[in-house]
């Protein structure tokens, strides 16, 4: 069977998961219906099928140069309400964790998306579809 994944693109950590998971190839949610009949046509011919220019992503995940990416529940459920425009003193009120905890959980969950503010933290999350409901 040939499995081809959709994500949000070259730098998605979940590309690597979904090929670990067995899928023969990734595409970008965004692509054209041509490039996705294209893509499962060369899946299904066996020929693997993944974003332009997620190889170096691809590459620093799997000798661990760069962080998978993969955020904790805890960091998802502090970066929606950081989405929802809370302090992390209402975010602590709200998740029941003291303000340092959420301090630390969304200065985890930065580093992991490569941001470098909380609003930049919250657009990639977004992007890479950590936010969704």
């Amino acid at each position: 069977m040939s499995i081809l994944a959709l994500c949000e693109g070259p730098t998605d950590p979940r590309i690597l998961a979904a090929i670990q998971a067995g899928a023969r190839g990734c595409i970008s949610r965004t692509a054209t219906g041509a490039d996705l009949l294209e893509a499962l046509e060369d899946v299904a011919a066996g020929m693997p099928v993944l974003p332009p220019d997620s190889t170096a992503t691809l590459l620093n995940q799997l000798r661990g140069d760069a962080p998978a990416g993969a955020l904790s529940p805890r960091e998802v459920e502090v970066l929606r309400g950081v989405a929802a425009g809370l302090t992390n003193k209402a975010i602590a009120l709200r998740l029941g964790i003291s303000e340092h905890t959420v301090k630390f959980h969304l200065g985890g969950a930065m580093t992991k998306l490569g941001a470098s503010s909380r609003a930049e933290a919250v657009a990639t999350a977004l992007r890479q579809g950590w936010l969704a409901s």
